[in-house]
């Protein structure tokens, strides 16, 4: 049963060894609308795979610990900004619908040089399809209502084939003991492992900041600290960066402390291709009060941080920006941080107020509910807090109206 605030981000299909051990999975798209990747279009139901497997909060662990199978559709394959993931977490699968073009073949060279993999999906031994067998490292064969000794006489007669051969759609025992038995080296199906439903809460970006994203990470010449800043005007955006640099397509094995460093880690190329992807998929800018509120925050924190110069700014800006997660996406803040690699100071911060920046993040929501409730109070609070509240104020109308417009 689907959980309360989850939603259905895409399924995972095991795929299994001769031993019958787990080898990877496939993922597969999926929807709460219960629409196909027919339906919805090869690019949109790739790009959403990729998405969601990269950076939404997901139930199950399972799926990230090995190698996974992902359609990729013909224009993204094409797309020289495309599938900004480690080559060693991923094997694209080249559709059945992919007219073999000579471009095609070029692109396929291309990724293969820098170093993913690729699975012919569905291969049916047509004559179009052999330029492309000694790229593959898999090939990939539906078996289902097929005859195993024809299948079988037609993989021995591709033994000089360096790929692993792949029977998908094996739905009983004696299917998978033929194809055994044929030489086949991976197996896939019903028998074995029905698709997983895979549960969790996706982060999408505002469209039009998404779009700035794009225009501002094309500029060859410009700077981590520039794009820190747009990057800082979208807290969802912001809040998927970090995601996605702590997600199994990065591997970073250390704590990230900022917008900044989320940057400089991932890389302003891998940013560019994150940006164009996003963009396809961006939510419409909805809940303008709760972007308003939390950009408020984050800003006062970082400005009162500089002005006392006894606290990091940056990390005081990712403490206001990620206790805001609850509000953004629906999400407790615990729930999301054990998801990414932070500093246990930004951490504790967040979800206990402890240390000093949690009793800055304390001051700063206080002031919110004075403001909000009982504004008589006001001078009660520090005459620097509501001064730098106010410059974090003009920054967020400024921000808003940038993003907007």
């Amino acid at each position: 049963m689907q959980k309360v605030g989850t939603e259905i981000l895409l399924a995972s299909q095991p795929i299994y060894d001769r031993q019958q051990n787990l080898y990877g999975c496939e993922l597969l798209f999926r929807s709460d609308q219960q629409l196909t990747a027919k339906e919805v279009g090869d690019d949109r139901a790739t790009s959403e795979v990729l998405v969601n497997y990269c950076t939404s909060v997901v139930e199950q662990s399972d799926i990230i610990q090995r190698p996974v199978f992902i359609n990729i559709s013909e224009t993204l394959l094409l797309s020289e900004a495309f599938f900004p993931i480690h080559p060693e977490k991923v094997v694209l699968e080249l559709l059945e619908t992919i007219t073999i073009t000579p471009d095609v073949i070029r692109a396929v060279k291309a990724w293969k040089h820098e170093g993913f993999r690729f699975a012919l999906d569905d291969y049916e031994f047509r004559p179009e399809w052999e330029a492309l067998l000694p790229l593959a490292s898999y090939i990939k064969v539906d078996v289902l209502n097929a005859d195993p000794a024809h299948l079988c006489r037609k993989r021995a007669e591709y033994s000089g084939t360096p790929a692993l051969w792949v029977a998908e759609r094996v739905e009983t025992a004696e299917a998978f003991q033929a194809y055994l038995d044929g030489g086949f080296d991976l197996f896939q199906g019903y028998f074995l492992a029905r698709p997983k439903t895979v549960l969790g809460k996706s982060i999408k970006s505002d469209h039009s900041n998404a779009l700035d994203i794009v225009q501002a990470v094309n500029d060859p010449d410009i700077k981590v600290e520039a794009l820190a800043d747009v990057i800082s005007r979208d807290p969802r955006l912001a809040m998927q960066l970090l995601k996605i640099v702590n997600s199994p397509a990065c591997s970073l094995n250390r704590e990230v402390q900022s917008i900044r460093e989320t940057i400089v880690y991932l890389g302003i190329a891998q940013v560019r291709k994150w940006a164009i992807i996003l963009s396809l998929l961006a939510a419409s800018g909805s809940g303008m009060q709760v972007c308003r509120l939390i950009l408020i925050r984050a800003k006062t924190m970082e400005n009162y941080a500089e002005a006392t110069g006894k606290l990091d700014s940056a990390a005081a800006f990712m403490v206001g920006l990620l206790s805001g997660v609850d509000l953004l996406l629906e999400i407790e803040p615990a729930v999301f941080l054990q998801q990414i690699k932070l500093s246990a100071q930004i951490t504790g911060a967040v979800i206990n107020h402890s240390g000093p920046l949690g009793k800055l993040l304390h001051y700063v929501t206080e002031l919110e509910h004075v403001l909000m409730m009982n504004p008589e109070q006001l001078q009660q609070q520090s005459a620097l807090l509501l001064t730098t509240y106010a410059q974090a104020t003009a920054w967020a109308e400024n921000t808003l109206h940038a993003m907007h417009h």
